[in-house]
């Protein structure tokens, strides 16, 4: 807790992330470096999740990203077992493979979501209908872990993690992408278009400004 009250400036933890891509990238396949980039990454999650509860006020807002936070610990913990623990385990590996796209789809449901609750009082509601934009993340996340059964999202020719073998991309996979680059879209012209009222965007730059990342680390 120390530390979060000496960080006054997000702006640190934002640059802090992007330290940590650029390190994941140059050091890709150097032993230990992979394992050291989660742990960074995470560290910056959770700190950047410690603040948004300490300075986002907005009850609604402060769900929603810390929703994402939790998402963006998930995928690293994913890499982490999959890497680490069940690297024997073809199946277990696959799985966990298909459990990635779980965070990878949701976190830009939840930035719309972001999107829509800005520049809005506690007592304002959003229209029901906006809602619906959660059922087809939802629904796109339930096939790829149900891929087995159906492999509309990944087709195999024999069994494989992902890493290997032979497989080929169902049309749920390409949906997936569009769904991703939609919602990511459509959340941005949302935000910088609530964004004009200096009041909003002094407020939430910086949570937004880390959001634009989420989904390209996932990625």
């Amino acid at each position: 807790m120390k530390l979060i009250k000496e960080i006054k400036n997000p702006l640190i933890v934002f640059i802090l992330f992007l330290i940590g891509g650029a390190a994941h990238i140059v050091l890709y396949g150097v032993d230990l470096t992979n394992s050291i980039c989660q742990i960074f990454y995470g560290m910056c999650v959770i700190i950047w999740a410690m603040l948004i509860r300490k300075r986002i006020i907005d009850k609604r807002e402060k769900n929603i990203l810390c929703g994402i936070a939790f998402l963006l610990l998930l995928d690293f913990v994913l890499q982490e077992c999959r890497y680490q623990f069940v690297s024997e385990n073809i199946t277990a590996r696959r799985y966990i493979w298909y459990a990635y796209y779980t965070p990878m789809i949701l976190i830009p449901v939840l930035f719309l979501l972001f999107a829509f609750f800005l520049n809005l009082s506690e007592e304002d509601r959003i229209k029901k209908r906006s809602f619906l934009f959660v059922i087809p993340g939802v629904a796109l996340a339930s096939l790829v872990l149900t891929n087995d059964l159906h492999k509309l999202v990944f087709k195999f020719e024999k069994e494989t993690d992902g890493t290997g073998g032979t497989y080929s991309y169902g049309i749920s996979f390409y949906l997936i992408y569009v769904c991703i680059a939609v919602y990511s879209i459509l959340a941005l012209v949302i935000f910088l278009k609530k964004s004009a009222l200096i009041s909003a965007k002094k407020r939430t730059l910086m949570p937004a400004l880390f959001l634009l990342l989420c989904p390209i680390s996932i990625v």
